[in-house]
C-alpha cells in the first residue's frame, strides 16, 4: 500500500504535505510532480512522522528531485538511519 496524503496545508506560506504509509515508487512519483510544481522561492514542508516504511530507492530519486527544486523544502519526521542515508545520498543537510 502506498502512503496517502492525509492532509495539504499553508502555514503562513509554506505548503506542509503529511504522508502516512510507505514510502514507495508511486508515492515518490507524486512527491516529484509536487516539487516540480513549487514557484521558485516557495517553501514546504514533507513530513514523514506517519510513514511506516521508506523504500531506498525512493528516498535516492526523492533526493534528486531535491536537488531540482527551485523552492526551499525541509523535511520532517525521518529517523536518524534515514536523515544520514538522504545526506550519504546528497541530501542538503538543511533540509532535514
Amino acid at each position: 500500500m502506498s502512503c496517502a496524503i492525509v492532509e495539504q496545508r499553508r502555514d503562513g506560506t509554506r505548503r506542509v504535505v503529511r504522508l502516512v504509509g510507505v514510502f514507495d515508487g508511486a508515492t515518490e512519483r507524486w512527491i516529484r510532480e509536487f516539487l516540480d510544481g513549487l514557484a521558485p522561492g516557495s517553501a514546504a514542508t514533507l513530513d514523514f512522522s506517519a510513514v511506516r516504511d521508506l523504500a531506498p530507492v525512493s528516498l535516492g530519486r526523492l533526493v534528486e528531485a531535491l536537488a531540482r527544486t527551485p523552492g526551499a523544502v525541509r523535511l520532517e519526521g525521518l529517523d536518524t538511519r534515514q536523515q544520514r542515508l538522504l545526506r550519504y545520498l546528497g541530501c542538503d543537510a538543511a533540509a532535514l
